[in-house]
């Protein structure tokens, strides 16, 4: 299978390999060396060796490893080259080969050695930055389409007129509800008074002052907006964000009928339908959703 520089690095960092017969472990790539790769702990031996591509056992034989060097490759001999080249046969020379049974590459990150993709992805993720967008989004009891959309919306990565313009593309500049601020993705779900007041209604319908929009804490992102909100206290929190993906995807849909179909509605028509899709949602198992807002089970 074809892989660069990156996959082979991640591989061996990845797996275990015991020596058996050699036959499956790398010369150059394999860590057999004291637990290095000899491309990585003798970079200037292996910049000189016509063939990368050999087993341990074939680099073994007879020391063939040492025949592949290109002589007339070889820069002006320095100390650092010698002991790179002495270190390597010492080790090759220590290693010792069995027929009785294969190499078996054991994979690090899951306890029966045996590779999953999910292990893998986990491993390449090791060390970047983390998200909430798990607990906000991709645990949430919700439709994809809905899900999707807030990942989208989140990211700043929804057409709203301040991604169309710095593409130069052909926008509406304000916002379709209020018609007088500009329109961003933050504005839409919650600075807009049209969004206020599904909000407000929103939180009269669920019984909780604490998601008036007046209760809302100064935000700067889409993000921040949801973490506040999707963790306000009191209120059960996994059929919150089941309902808060609810709302901002009925929000987007008022805004794009607005839009695309010229057609305007008041609050009342998209908390209808909040609230028709949140029976919908229960009776398919928002289980969660049941919690805040029991009445309509």
């Amino acid at each position: 299978m074809p892989s660069d520089e990156i996959d082979k690095t991640l591989f061996a960092a990845a797996t275990n390999l015991p020596i058996s017969n050699g036959n499956t472990a790398r010369f150059w790539d394999s860590p057999w060396a004291d637990g290095r790769r000899p491309k990585d702990a003798m970079p200037l031996a292996y910049a000189i060796s016509k063939r990368k591509g050999k087993s341990l056992r074939q680099g073994k034989e007879n020391d063939s490893w040492v025949g592949d060097l290109d002589l007339e490759a070889i820069p002006p001999i320095t100390l650092e080259l010698i002991d790179q080249l002495v270190a390597l046969w010492i080790a090759a020379r220590n290693v010792h080969l069995s027929d009785e049974q294969p190499d078996q590459i054991g994979w690090k990150f899951t306890s029966d050695r045996h590779y999953s993709a999910s292990s893998a992805y986990q491993a390449q993720c090791f060390g970047g930055s983390s998200t909430t967008f798990d607990s906000l989004i991709w645990k949430v009891w919700a439709p994809g389409k809905c899900k999707l959309h807030a990942w989208l919306i989140i990211q700043n990565r929804v057409w709203t007129f301040d991604r169309l313009t710095t593409r130069g593309w052909q926008n509406n500049i304000c916002c379709p509800f209020c018609k007088r601020d500009d329109e961003t993705a933050l504005h839409l779900v919650a600075e807009c008074r049209y969004s206020k007041r599904i909000w407000t209604s929103i939180a009269s319908w669920v019984g909780s002052q604490l998601l008036e929009p007046g209760h809302w804490a100064a935000t700067q992102s889409v993000l921040e907006w949801l973490e506040n909100l999707a963790n306000m206290a009191e209120v059960p929190k996994k059929g919150l964000r089941t309902l808060i993906l609810l709302v901002v995807w009925e929000i987007w849909k008022e805004r794009n009928q607005r839009i695309f179909e010229h057609k305007e509605s008041t609050t009342t028509y998209p908390l209808a339908k909040i609230k028709e899709e949140a029976r919908l949602w229960m009776l398919v198992g928002a289980k969660r959703l049941r919690e805040l807002l029991p009445l309509l089970v």
